[in-house]
């Protein structure tokens, strides 16, 4: 369950906010099928600035898989999310759990965009 004690937010409005968190505890039980069943056909995700990107959901599927595959658990510790329904970001302090046990803490910040239909259209994680 993501951690929301110290979210800081501006104009998301509930609706959205809601389903960012759904968004978020899709991506906590490290399930790539139904993350990218939230995306766009045409989705397209920067995983890096080096940019690496995976366009497309079959893409996005087989990238997370195997990027998850190692892990044990990921909780985002969330601090701010700002912007609109169709377009915001959100900073988070991610902590990881490997497989091995090993626990990794890094601070991300992903820009996300909407489609018409409310999926996620592009995202880009840095």
């Amino acid at each position: 369950m993501p951690i929301l004690e110290h979210l800081r937010t501006n104009e998301l409005d509930p609706d959205t906010e809601a389903w960012f968190i759904g968004v978020l505890e899709v991506i906590e039980r490290l399930d790539a099928a139904a993350y990218v069943e939230l995306m766009a056909p045409d989705v397209e995700i920067v995983m890096d600035a080096g940019g690496t990107t995976l366009r497309g959901r079959d893409a996005v599927r087989a990238g997370l898989a195997a990027a998850w595959s190692g892990l044990e658990s990921l909780v985002h510790d969330e601090v701010n999310i700002y912007g609109s329904g169709d377009r915001f970001v959100h900073e988070s302090v991610t902590h990881v759990v490997t497989e091995d046990g090993q626990r990794i803490d890094t601070r991300t910040c992903v820009w996300i965009d909407r489609d018409d239909d409310g999926r996620i259209l592009a995202a880009r994680v840095y």
